[in-house]
């Protein structure tokens, strides 16, 4: 959905008593409350927050992207839809994840229901070339020779599994228009996603502007004697 904000951040927390660390990664937004106006000017339905996730044995240009949105059922009920990639087929299977929500209040909530939708296989082709920059004066890059065909690296295939599954969380009075931030959380051995929704009332604050797209960073960067450039399926499709 429009308007996504992007926030991903990587934290190592050390466990108490042993040496291993556990890597936690969030994304945020901010939007109306659903319940705050008519449903025929606020959707039920959050934005999609993502979280672009790197692996060492994948190319640099693909990311594995996590998302999770959630739709307002009733003010007892809500359902998370979540989408997860990895190289893994079970890493895919929200069954295999702890999963529970927080609110603004401190609030935890234990999930009703997590049930898997779907899962798939797809196999995505990549390629890069090696291309000379041009300077100018002052060493700044102008532009680049069309010389590729000089450094050409063959075709190569990435194979990774896309699981769609869904949480439910039910319980007396989950959400109403007095909720101020939500946060769904995933947890599987050291890996920990955290996707939070800052929520506000229009009728009381305002329609707040709403943070711009965000700005993805080249996945290879300029260096002195060329450019790399890299084609391959690295950000999240429409579902």
């Amino acid at each position: 959905m429009r308007g996504a904000r992007l926030v991903a951040v990587c934290l190592l927390f050390a466990a108490a008593g042993v040496g291993c660390a556990k890597s936690q990664l969030s994304a945020r937004t901010m939007q109306p409350n659903p319940l705050a106006l008519p449903s025929d000017e606020v959707l039920r339905e959050s934005k999609h927050l993502h979280i672009q996730v790197k692996d060492m044995d994948i190319p640099r240009a693909f990311r594995m992207v996590q998302t999770a949105w959630f739709q307002v059922v009733s003010r007892d009920r809500l359902r998370f839809h979540v989408v997860l990639v990895h190289k893994w087929e079970e890493m895919t299977d929200i069954r295999g994840w702890n999963a529970y929500l927080e609110d603004d209040e401190g609030h935890v909530f234990k999930p009703e229901a997590a049930e898997k939708r779907t899962d798939k296989h797809t196999g995505q082709v990549w390629d890069y070339e090696r291309r000379t920059a041009t300077y100018n004066i002052f060493g700044d890059v102008t532009g680049t020779r069309n010389d590729g065909y000089k450094q050409r690296v063959a075709l190569d295939k990435v194979d990774l599994f896309k699981g769609f599954g869904d949480v439910t969380f039910h319980s007396p009075d989950l959400f109403n228009q007095k909720i101020r931030r939500l946060t769904l959380v995933l947890e599987r051995g050291d890996m920990s996603y955290r996707f939070t929704w800052d929520l506000y009332d229009p009728r009381q604050d305002g329609f707040k502007e709403e943070p711009p797209e965000p700005e993805y960073e080249p996945t290879e960067p300029i260096r002195q004697h060329g450019i790399e450039s890299i084609g391959g399926n690295a950000y999240p499709q429409p579902y």
